[in-house]
């Protein structure tokens, strides 16, 4: 699955009928959190190659043909899902949409922090 495809099924996946809903968790247990884990440990740099295309597409590519600028990044180390670098990334609006992109060596996500749920809406980066 193409990343973009795995970015607008993660976005559209909630309204789905429950044998979707049921792949979509599915993936979901196997995407890190939108925020770092208790098992990640901060790091300084991503060394990563594949995590490192992903971020050089995300900050060269995708965020200025969208008018996004980064706000705050974090890097960190996960057992499970090896370095991950998460970014907020702020739309030219006003008010301005924040999304949270996040990078693996094996996949990328994106999705706004503020959801119509409100208990789907997460936190900023700090």
């Amino acid at each position: 699955m193409s990343n973009l495809a795995m970015i607008l099924f993660l976005i559209l996946f909630a309204g789905a009928p429950a044998s979707q809903s049921k792949i979509a968790a599915e993936l979901l247990k196997n995407t890190p959190p939108d925020a770092a884990g208790m098992n990640e440990v901060p790091i300084r740099a991503i060394t990563d190659k594949a995590v490192s295309r992903c971020v050089y597409r995300f900050e060269h590519h995708m965020a200025p043909k969208t008018g996004m600028r980064i706000v705050h990044f974090t890097a960190t180390f996960s057992p499970k899902f090896g370095q991950i670098w998460r970014a907020d990334a702020s739309s030219e609006d006003k008010p301005p949409i924040v999304f949270r992109y996040v990078c693996t060596a094996k996949m990328a996500t994106v999705r706004p922090l503020e959801m119509f749920d409100p208990k789907q809406s997460i936190p900023p980066l700090r």
